[in-house]
């Protein structure tokens, strides 16, 4: 018979810690592991957000120092946000999905490139890259631009950018007192930058300061951001641009959009300032670039009859008349001015000065349908949200929207950044980084 002996006595208290010591090394090694993970992929997009945030800040102020034949700061920034960009997305590759915008401005591109076949334009293909490229640092700033403090950030690199507009315009008109464009008393800051273009800028800013003014925390910041739009509205009338001046009434709309968001004492500061402003505005902006804003006739490089939007409604009829010409496919890629100038009285090579006419003019159905599509999309994503945010994207995409009537910027940075900028306020703005980060 045998019997059972009874197990070895052991030291339970020191199994179970020599166990528990195994499993927490394992939980280290782990935990471990996965913060390095963690930590190196948000090293890498910090790297590109910060590539990104250059950018956007170069792109508004880049005219201002730019000599004809040298290549724009934006193009080296472009390309080294591109190259920082370039690690995240090839270790972890995306944190976001595609939205339909993005497929649409894809179709769009792909329209841009087909048409270069039948171009006559000699730089038709590089047109064609170039909006490729826009839309390609359109998507990345959606992809990495992705919390609520990346997208202050960014917005506060376009902003800086933007006021040096301003400074550069207000020290020409106050100091130098000697305007870029002696015929018409147009004051642009750099030799060489547009009126339209400084004003565009300066005007389409608006909306982002607000925003920013309204969600920072500390109050000097948010009083120095409310500083920006007394001298923008300044700086947007003395360059004379009547788009600028359209733009900036459309930018303005932001705040009684947004001012049922706010508190009750903020409403009534605002309503009083806006009143004050209205009143005593007429009196303090420099008549004579008030009036031009307002609506005076000129002549723009062509003969003596012109119209009160100085000859860009010659450019935008002859631009309808041929897409109903070519309405299938265009003209071709880069071919807008080229065509304009051949069948209107101008002088010199000019745009439509619309961007869906020039679109429609160069592209035809073909490019039109996605860039309209794409349009939809991007304002159909703005009614989303929360009421603040909502507002704050419906107020940008107004004054983007406005400053593609007065001029054809489809293949420029500024507009694909703003583009991104909506899509990052419509989506991202909600989210926050800390809670992404685990």
């Amino acid at each position: 018979m045998t019997t059972l002996s009874p197990p070895a006595p052991t030291d339970a208290p020191e199994l179970l810690r020599s166990r528990a010591d195994d499993v927490d090394k394992t939980r280290s090694v782990t935990r471990s592991s996965a913060r390095r993970t963690i930590s190196f992929e948000r090293w890498l997009r910090y790297l590109a957000m910060g590539g990104l945030t250059l950018l956007i800040f170069l792109v508004p102020w880049e005219d201002q120092i730019w000599q004809p034949g040298e290549a724009r700061l934006s193009r080296f920034a472009g390309f080294g946000a591109a190259v920082l960009c370039g690690p995240a997305l090839f270790f972890h590759g995306r944190r976001h999905k595609f939205l339909d915008v993005h497929y649409l401005a894809l179709l769009y591109g792909f329209a841009v490139a087909l048409s270069t076949r039948w171009s006559p334009a000699e730089d038709a293909t590089a047109h064609a890259f170039t909006t490729f490229q826009v839309i390609v640092m359109m998507w990345l700033i959606w992809e990495f631009v992705d919390t609520k403090r990346k997208v202050q950030l960014a917005m506060f690199a376009w902003i800086c950018g933007a006021f040096v507009n301003v400074v550069a315009v207000s020290y020409q008109f106050l100091v130098i007192k000697e305007p870029t464009d002696g015929l018409f008393d147009r004051y642009t800051g750099g030799e060489f930058a547009d009126p339209n273009d400084v004003a565009s800028i300066i005007a389409v800013t608006i909306p982002m300061v607000w925003y920013l003014a309204n969600t920072l925390k500390n109050p000097l910041i948010r009083l120095g951001l409310l500083a920006y739009i007394p001298p923008a509205i300044f700086g947007t009338v003395i360059t004379g641009s009547r788009g600028g001046f359209f733009i900036l009434a459309v930018s303005l709309i932001v705040l009684p959009l947004t001012i049922g968001a706010l508190r009750v004492p903020l409403r009534v500061v605002i309503v009083a300032l806006i009143g004050v402003g209205a009143v005593l505005a007429p009196g303090l902006l420099p008549e004579e670039q008030l009036s031009r804003a307002l609506n005076e006739e000129e002549v723009i490089l062509r003969g003596p009859n012109t119209d009160p939007t100085s000859g860009r409604g010659e450019l935008f009829s002859e631009a309808l008349n041929g897409f109903a010409k070519n309405w299938q496919k265009g003209v071709g890629a880069d071919a807008s001015e080229n065509y304009l100038l051949e069948n209107t009285r101008f002088t010199a090579g000019f745009g439509a000065h619309n961007t869906p006419a020039n679109i429609a003019l160069q592209t035809g159905l073909l490019g039109l349908v996605p860039f309209t599509l794409m349009i939809v999309a991007i304002g159909w994503r703005t009614l989303k949200g929360a009421l603040f945010q909502r507002r704050i994207a419906i107020g940008l995409f107004l004054a983007t929207f406005a400053m593609m009537m007065p001029a054809h910027i489809e293949a420029t940075k500024r507009l694909w950044i703003l583009f991104g900028l909506i899509l990052c306020v419509a989506t991202h703005a909600a989210v926050d980084g800390r809670k992404q980060r685990n």
